[in-house]
């Protein structure tokens, strides 16, 4: 075979061979076996070892001799001089000694760069690249040291779960699932934790190893690396270490770098930063910093990494997504204790209007303001607002106004200049209702002759929430004690003889605002750049129901990526257990929902909650994504734990359901077909009832489902070139600034270049009633793309959005929170009747 004949099989076998060395075991009993046979031989010959060599002399001359007896001779004749005149100096006829075929270019060219790779690496210099890959070990990256919950394999056919000591080879993908944990040991020693929801894969070179996050919490306990490296990649962030310990985060707004112990290197957009100990980056202005022991609070070993940072505890985080925040709170902690509504503004002209305006929404969407905020009541927040404008050149640049339902409400304010305060005190002096005040150094109040004791207010829950939204920044905001609220409509309609629509406090908020279970709501307003974000957080009880039971913390949601850039709308989101939401939804849908379920498990032998719902994962996005008319190009991506149990289910209950049907009309059987396209089966489901054809795949842990196959494909196409939504920079600058690097739920909505036009038509030709046209205008007069955000915890659920959510009103962000649609969508929701307990229309609030 000629040289250039080598083909790339053989250059493998010969690298591998390079790599490769034989374990030291296996070469100390090589050395013991023909140490032992020497021994032998000379033993059974009684010589010496140049003597048991001499008969091997002439065989040696004439290149007859055994190659392994010519070894040992090679061996010896290089230590023996005696020996090696003896070979030379024989008067036997010269000969020319067969020489060792010399290496072929290929192989001779691979031991070459082998000998050059050790002389860089001893002198200190980079190793080339394609070098350092090639000379990469064999075997696996990475061992499974531990798991709780379930640790899945990813690829393009499906998942499969990995168990506690299984080898995960170079590229592997590897996923937590929901409420799950696991621990990766490297081969050099170094440690991953994996929190919920994240997902990478190793990659191993030479002189070092990388772990490519590609979404999620990890913590990395990095071993000494000596000559070598260990790398952390992420979409942003290259991160580089030689022995440290620190937390990395791959979210939707970037990447976030925390530091434990050590330093770490960080490359991003050309320039290198180092990070030391306590210290944090992150890469985009929208992920605001935090400490670093809040990031990792998700760790197993959260006590023992905190104790590392003791001596380092951070102070208070500055806030974000303002360009100030609040002073040291004075107003706030001089609020009364039994404060159960309170507003906070600017002291403009403009932010006075817009407080009243407040009233007024407030009262029509929500039965807890419309009862608290009686006409009495509404006529003193009128009157206090408008008190408040005509001294407002004396007072500071914020306002507080607080109501408790036991007299008049009060405002609170700084004295703008002390040397003013007697013409202050003459204004308020001037005959008119309830001209109570107090003055005391430079706090003002008026509605009371006294300024509360300060501290009191935040004592309680209600106080508590509102001081943390009140110290984020400058801006609006408005908060009710909802709770309160209740109890004292209640009490009020008794005192007054006469029904009420709210039927106890534990009832709080009622049935008929779809806001069950809310405990506080707080809305605000803060400035941002551009415009500015709208948050509305909802406090509920511990046995709330709705969206708040069943919305996961913010996490990675990965179906996103399905999503193209061209959307029209997007909503996403990821759950604490599939079948909760699935149950929940029935019930909304019908309150004979045990009954359906029951008859289904009847009629197909399967049970939707284990058979469908247990297959899933916790996340789900649905979109439009292409035309709308005549019939939406409409798009499904469920996460998938068990994607071969999913399509044993649905096949099923397709065959099931084809069996009954065909024997009524043959015609009306649904079908179910697979075709290969490429190295990917697509699956057809044609139903006649609905009238629908379903297309769908499996894909990296998802099922991609939509209205055709040509957008499955290019959906496909699109994520594997980042050209989805979330990396879109219409979907990015609607995005707030806060600590969030991801979401629970995201509702994305640009219908302005396909629905704007044809509301417009719609609305030209006069024939809907006002009401419906004013509801379109709402709909369509603002066109530009918008994201509202939800973030779920264990007590509350947060709403925000850069538009302006304040005006949706209390009843659509409780309907976010509970779970009714129909008061959570503003277009819609005040034209649907509610129900109460009992099942029977409610009585409406008065609009």
């Amino acid at each position: 075979m000629k040289p250039n004949d080598l083909k790339q099989s053989d250059l493998d076998q010969i690298v591998a061979s390079v790599k490769t060395s034989p374990e030291p075991e296996i070469v100390a009993a090589s050395r013991d076996r023909v140490w032992q046979k020497l021994q032998a031989e000379r033993g059974a010959a009684g010589l010496g070892l140049c003597a048991s060599f001499e008969p091997d002399l002439m065989g040696y001359r004439s290149g007859t001799l055994s190659d392994a007896r010519r070894m040992l001779l090679d061996d010896h004749l290089s230590s023996c001089i005696a020996c090696r005149h003896k070979v030379m100096g024989e008067p036997e006829p010269r000969k020319v000694l067969r020489m060792p075929n010399r290496p072929r270019p290929m192989i001779r060219r691979v031991m070459m760069i082998a000998a050059a790779a050790a002389v860089t690496v001893g002198l200190g210099f980079a190793l080339p690249p394609v070098l350092n890959r090639a000379l990469a070990p064999n075997g696996p990256r990475g061992t499974v040291a531990a798991i709780e919950g379930t640790l899945l394999t990813v690829s393009a056919t499906g998942t499969e779960p990995l168990m506690v000591g299984a080898g995960i080879d170079e590229n592997q993908e590897i996923r937590t699932g929901r409420d799950s944990h696991a621990v990766i040991r490297l081969r050099d020693g170094s440690t991953v934790e994996m929190a919920e929801r994240s997902e990478l894969n190793l990659t191993e070179r030479w002189l070092g190893r990388t772990i490519h996050l590609n979404r999620g919490d990890i913590l990395v306990e990095a071993a000494n690396q000596g000559k070598g490296k260990l790398e952390v990649a992420t979409p942003d962030f290259l991160i580089s270490v030689k022995g440290t310990i620190f937390g990395v985060s791959q979210g939707l707004k970037g990447s976030r770098v925390s530091v434990v112990e050590g330093e770490v290197q960080i490359e991003y957009a050309g320039v290198t930063t180092l990070l030391h100990r306590g210290e944090q980056s992150t890469s985009h202005s929208e992920l605001a910093p935090t400490s670093v022991e809040s990031e990792l609070a998700w760790s197993r070993n959260f006590a023992r990494y905190s104790a590392l940072l003791a001596d380092l505890r951070p102070k208070e985080i500055p806030a974000v997504g303002s360009t100030d925040a609040h002073d040291g709170g004075s107003l706030l902690d001089h609020l009364p204790a039994d404060a159960v509504m309170v507003v906070s503004f600017p002291n403009l002209s403009q932010a006075l209007a817009d407080a009243k305006q407040n009233f007024e929404d407030r009262a029509k969407t929500s039965p807890e303001l419309a009862a608290w905020l009686n006409s009495s009541r509404s006529q003193e927040m009128h009157l206090a607002v408008e008190r408040v404008r005509q001294i407002g050149e004396f007072l500071g640049d914020e306002i507080l106004i607080a109501g408790s339902g036991k007299g008049w409400p009060i405002a609170l304010a700084e004295l703008r200049d002390p040397a003013r305060e007697l013409a202050l005190r003459e204004l308020l002096e001037q005959p008119g209702p309830n001209r109570s005040y107090a003055i005391e150094g430079s706090l003002v109040v008026l509605g009371a002759d006294t300024i509360s004791p300060a501290g009191e207010f935040a004592k309680g829950a209600f106080g508590a929430k509102v001081a943390e939204a009140y110290h984020k920044g400058k801006g609006q905001l408005f908060a009710a004690n909802l709770e309160q609220m209740s109890a004292h409509a209640v009490l009020t309609n008794v005192a007054n003889a006469r029904p009420s629509t709210i039927t106890s406090p534990t009832n709080v908020g009622g049935t008929d605002a779809g806001v069950k279970g809310l405990r506080f709501m707080i809305a605000e307003r803060t400035a941002a750049s551009p415009g500015s974000v709208d948050s509305s957080s909802m406090t509920l009880h511990g046995d709330f129901h709705g969206l708040s039971k069943w919305l996961a913390a913010p996490g990675p949601i990965g179906s996103l990526e399905f999503v193209s850039a061209q959307a029209s709308f997007a909503a996403a989101f990821a759950t604490r257990n599939p079948r909760d939401l699935l149950s929940q939804l029935l019930g909304m849908v019908s309150p004979n929902a045990p009954q359906f379920l029951e008859m289904f498990r009847t009629r197909t032998g399967m049970d939707p909650l284990e058979d469908f719902a247990g297959t899933l994962g916790g996340e789900a996005t649905i979109a439009v994504d292409g035309a709308i008319l005549p019939f939406p190009d409409w798009k499904l991506v469920l996460e998938v734990e068990k994607p071969a149990n999913l399509q044993a289910s649905i096949e099923k209950l397709v065959q099931r359901l084809a069996t009954e049907d065909a024997a009524l009309n043959p015609a009306s059987a649904p079908k179910l077909t697979d075709e290969m396209v490429g190295n990917r089966k697509f699956y057809t489901l044609a139903l006649t009832v609905p009238a629908i054809t379903i297309h769908y795949t499996f894909i990296d842990g998802y099922m991609l489902a939509g209205a055709n196959r040509n957008l499955l494909l290019t959906a496909i196409s699109n994520r594997a070139a980042g050209l989805t939504l979330p990396h879109a920079s219409e979907f990015r600058s609607q995005l707030p600034t806060d600590t969030h690097g991801n979401v629970s739920g995201i509702l994305y909505y640009n219908f302005g270049p396909v629905v704007g036009p044809f509301a417009d038509q719609i609305s030209a030709t006069g024939l809907l009633p006002a009401d419906q046209q004013s509801r379109i205008r709402t709909f369509t007069e603002n066109r530009n793309p918008g994201v509202v955000y939800l973030y779920g915890a264990a007590d509350h659920i947060t709403v925000g959005s850069r538009g302006n959510l304040l005006n949706l009103g209390m009843s659509t962000l409780g309907g976010l929170a509970s779970g009714n649609l129909a008061s959570a969508i503003p277009l819609f929701g005040s034209g649907f009747p509610h129900q109460n307990a009992t099942g029977a229309p409610a009585e409406q609030p008065t609009q």
